[in-house]
Formats: structure tokens, C-alpha cells, sequence
């Protein structure tokens, strides 16, 4: 969450800002999930570039989709979980549901979706 956005905002002005993404998916390796936390700091240098920017990517359909209030409502929830039951992901499909309706499978279904559309 925290690495997208904030790719979004240094790059969203940057027309080749996912250049590397567009061209996984064109050319059919584009596995259509969401980067995890693990996912930042392992693998090859080009695996983490692109791991930047499907995140960008995934913090760029939320704002399109449902708009920066919505997104900044969704980030402060999520921070707002100070200690209590359950793993991130939990509180993550949780936090997507009361913001925007759907769960974290739905929300990375249709971000998927859109780039491969």
C-alpha cells in the first residue's frame, strides 16, 4: 500500500511510469496479483521495479475507480487498525469492504481485469 501510493504520486505524471508493467502484459507475463509486502525486496532488480509498479498501477485504478476520497477514507481506516485480531489481509479485505463495497479478491479481480481488458 505504502510503496504504491507512493510511486503513485512521484510518477503519476510520468507518461512511461509503467512501461515495464505494460510491457509484461503485453507480453503474456502479467500474473495479474497484487504484489505482497515480501514481494518489494526479493527477486531480481527487474522483479521489484515491476513489483513498484503494479502497485502504482493498483493505487492508480482505485483513485479512477472510486476517487482519492474514497482512497485517503480506505488509507486512514487501514492505519487506523492500531492492535487487534486477525492478519493484514484480513483487515485490508475488511477495510475495502466498508470503503468501497467489495473485498480485496473483487478489488484485484477487476484491477486485473482493467490492464488485460
Amino acid at each position: 500500500m505504502e510503496e504504491g501510493f507512493a510511486d503513485y504520486a512521484g510518477r503519476a505524471d510520468d507518461p512511461d511510469a509503467l512501461d515495464l508493467l505494460q510491457s509484461a502484459i503485453v507480453n503474456g507475463e502479467f500474473d495479474g496479483v497484487i504484489p505482497q509486502d515480501s514481494d518489494f525486496s526479493t527477486g531480481t532488480a527487474t522483479d521489484i521495479f515491476l513489483t513498484y509498479q503494479e502497485s502504482h498501477s493498483a493505487i492508480q485504478f482505485f483513485i479512477e475507480t472510486w476517487g482519492m476520497r474514497k482512497f485517503v477514507r480506505f488509507y486512514n481506516r487501514l492505519g487506523a487498525i492500531d492492535v487487534a485480531p486477525g492478519t493484514s489481509g484480513y483487515h485490508v479485505d475488511a477495510v475495502l469492504k466498508k470503503t468501497i463495497g467489495i473485498g480485496y479478491g473483487e478489488f484485484e479481480k477487476r484491477w486485473a481485469d482493467s490492464l488485460e481488458g
